[in-house]
């Protein structure tokens, strides 16, 4: 008999979570301390669509009213969460911490990601000086950071796009 199951299907439904509110689950979960999880809601709210922390940290502290340190180690503990690189404050920073999170960072990658500007200018030979690699590294490094997400929270984007159909 599946009568039952008609009346109750609404609720079998799911809804497409956001990032914050993703965010905020594992906030619950992983930071046991009010003023901690205060902090790191506040922090949650800041982010932009990519995922990023686009405030500083001192601002936050005044706004907050509490010390520096307090809302850096509230942050370290929120750029741990799901997905990894959420909570970078840059992109050198949103690959360190994705690499970190596949056990990758080591300290050439870390002189690497430092000098992400030298790539972008394709002084390459430049990178391969200051990090002490061969071509052969850097073009496996190079290819190692291809593979990561510069907006981790993009994967949360749950808008969906409708065509426009022309009038004419």
């Amino acid at each position: 008999d599946f009568s039952d199951s008609i009346n109750d299907f609404d609720s079998t439904i799911t809804r497409d979570i956001s990032l914050r509110d993703h965010l905020h689950e594992q906030l619950g979960v992983d930071v046991e301390n009010l003023v901690d999880k205060m902090i790191g809601a506040y922090l949650i709210d800041l982010l932009d669509d990519s995922g990023w922390l686009p405030t500083n940290l001192d601002d936050v502290a005044a706004v907050l009213n509490c010390e520096i340190e307090r809302v850096t180690s509230v942050l370290d503990v929120l750029q741990r969460f799901d997905p990894p690189g959420v909570f970078a404050r840059d992109l050198g920073e949103c690959m360190a911490l994705q690499l970190r999170e596949l056990d990758r960072l080591d300290p050439v990658m870390q002189l690497f990601l430092d000098n992400l500007e030298m790539l972008a200018a394709h002084d390459l030979n430049g990178i391969m000086k200051v990090c002490d690699v061969d071509a052969d590294d850097l073009v496996q490094m190079i290819a190692e950071i291809r593979e990561l997400n510069p907006r981790p929270g993009s994967i949360f984007d749950n808008e969906v796009t409708q065509a426009v159909t022309p009038d004419i």
